[in-house]
């Protein structure tokens, strides 16, 4: 998950560098791997920490707040940082973010040290 969220502030640090649109069309190819890895990631961490029987339940609700919640939070406040401060501000504090998102699920979910007992 982790790793998908480090591609996707990649690409959109890398949006936000490009100057001609051929540039832009490859960088695009870096989407299809990044979604497959945060998609694939999501679903299989929402079946793995749901209460038994629940798990397509879990999947579900994953991909309502992923694709439904995500996309509409993240339309709403792109288009505002967009008119407010134009195209490489809105990529460059959307990677940042992205990769903040990373770098908290990295430490949320870090497993604690193994001691030998003397």
């Amino acid at each position: 998950l982790a790793l998908g969220a480090f591609g996707f502030s990649l690409r959109t640090g890398l949006m936000a560098l490009a100057v001609v649109p051929w540039q832009a069309l490859l960088i695009s190819f870096l989407h299809g791997p990044t979604y497959v890895m945060v998609w694939v990631a999501g679903v299989e961490y929402a079946s793995l920490i749901a209460p038994r029987g629940l798990g397509a339940t879990a999947q579900g609700m994953f991909g309502g707040v992923y694709s439904g919640l995500g996309f509409a939070s993240g339309a709403l406040l792109g288009g505002w940082l967009f008119d407010s401060l134009g195209v490489r501000p809105q990529f460059l504090i959307a990677a940042l973010v992205v990769f903040l998102a990373g770098a908290a699920w990295l430490w949320l979910t870090r497993q604690p040290e193994k001691t030998i007992a003397s």
